[in-house]
């Protein structure tokens, strides 16, 4: 750590290589930080060492290059004056000169080398999170970006509603004198991430010191799974009654509910399902679920998940054989123009049926039946590590996940048998 303190007042100190005192005309650089907070100081002296390293570095780059002692000395004095600010708010100095881009500009370029790595719904909702920062703080160059412009966007987005795309053409403070019920924090934070993963781009990029919206976020003590609720059994039998009207047109209506209900399976992998993905192994007909479908969420998304008796029960099999010319599963899934995902339409139609259905509670969504199904084996007794297999979550274990094998299709099978909801199905 080159933090020192002198009285109340920290310090920078760091000794110059052996091999560049000449260049500098001393052997140690000092410089007060002028503050007395630990913390902030701490972060300024980061800032300053890695500042001070590159100007080391490219001074051994030009004497390598040929460059003669007096235009070296030259160099590192007149740089040195730069990199070590005799104001407090080093930690707000940017990068100047030739740097000096649009956030537009940077955006646009970010984009455009993250897009083969991002599935387009990805792409789409990162898109529109730097747009919409972009709208907020102002089009001005990088450098000119402040933290407080990041924390004014931050107060901005927690007063806005969910789903902005609804208000098209209208103005930011427009929608905000609607006093809509603001977005969920999660959705806040989602953004804030974006915004985060962009600004750290610029600092790899040395568009920036560095990310100016770091920690931005809104922190709370809510456990995760109090996201969403489990599907109670009147709510089940709600959603089986609802479903009935669809088990001979439409039909995808009443499959895809019934097989998220019995497998724990995302709402875009049972919706990306191809016929050729529901294959038979030891005899136990399941569901592939594969990279060669769509993008997976992880790496562990990819499994195979035998498919549960009360839906081979109620004629999946039949279904089966009348789709077995076509591509998908549930060819009548429509995809979103917008997003090219194949969920998108049908998980904002499932909001409102089962809406219709009598199921009112807004933490009761499709992906709760996930929820309902993972919590239904953990009361159980199930082990963590068959379930994680069975939907996909990442085992945190080196025993389990790197020498272990995944589990036999048998046990996996009697593992998902034991779902036995308290419902009735016609």
């Amino acid at each position: 750590m080159h933090l020192i303190k002198q009285g109340n007042i920290y310090h920078f100190r760091r000794n110059i290589p052996s091999d560049l005192v000449s260049y500098f005309n001393k052997n140690r650089l000092v410089r007060s930080i002028k503050t007395s907070n630990k913390k902030t100081a701490i972060t300024q002296v980061a800032l300053l060492n890695t500042s001070i390293n590159q100007l080391f570095f490219e001074i051994r780059q030009k004497r390598t290059m040929g460059g003669s002692d007096e235009c070296l000395s030259n160099y590192a004095r007149e740089k040195l004056l730069k990199r070590l600010p005799a104001t407090k708010n080093f930690a707000r100095d940017r990068l100047i000169g030739s740097n000096c881009r649009k956030i537009s500009e940077l955006v646009e370029m970010y984009l455009k080398e993250r897009k083969d790595a991002w599935v387009k719904q990805t792409y789409f909702l990162q898109a529109y999170a730097l747009n919409l920062f972009v709208g907020i703080v102002g089009d001005k160059r990088i450098n000119e970006l402040e933290r407080e412009d990041c924390r004014n966007f931050f107060n901005i987005l927690k007063r806005l509603p969910s789903r902005l795309a609804r208000f098209k053409n209208q103005s930011i403070q427009r929608i905000l004198d609607l006093k809509l019920p603001p977005a969920h924090p999660k959705t806040i934070n989602i953004k804030m991430t974006f915004i985060s993963a962009f600004l750290n781009f610029c600092v790899r990029e040395q568009f920036l010191n560095f990310n100016v919206a770091r920690g931005l976020v809104i922190k709370t003590n809510e456990p995760s799974f109090l996201d969403r609720d489990t599907w109670s059994n009147k709510e089940l039998q709600m959603l089986i009654g609802g479903i009935q009207q669809y088990k001979e047109y439409e039909t995808y209506k009443y499959w895809i509910p019934l097989v998220g209900m019995f497998s724990g399976m995302r709402l875009n992998e049972i919706c990306c399902l191809r016929v050729e993905d529901v294959v038979e192994r030891k005899s136990i007909w399941c569901f592939e679920v594969s990279h060669d479908a769509h993008r997976l969420k992880t790496k562990g998304s990819e499994r195979v998940v035998p498919i549960h008796q009360q839906i081979i029960d109620l004629g999946f099999l039949d279904y089966l054989k009348s789709v077995h010319n076509s591509k998908w599963l549930f060819s009548e899934v429509k995809t979103s123009k917008t997003t090219g995902s194949r969920k998108d339409i049908f998980s904002k139609y499932f909001a409102r049926f089962k809406k219709n259905c009598g199921v009112v509670n807004p933490k009761v969504v499709f992906h709760s039946l996930r929820h309902t199904f993972v919590n239904h084996l953990k009361q159980k007794s199930v082990e963590d590590y068959k379930i994680a297999e069975l939907v996909g979550h990442k085992i945190n274990s080196i025993t389990m996940s790197r020498y272990g094998k995944v589990y036999d299709t048998i046990v996996l099978n009697e593992t998902i048998q034991k779902v036995k909801y308290d419902v009735l199905f016609d």
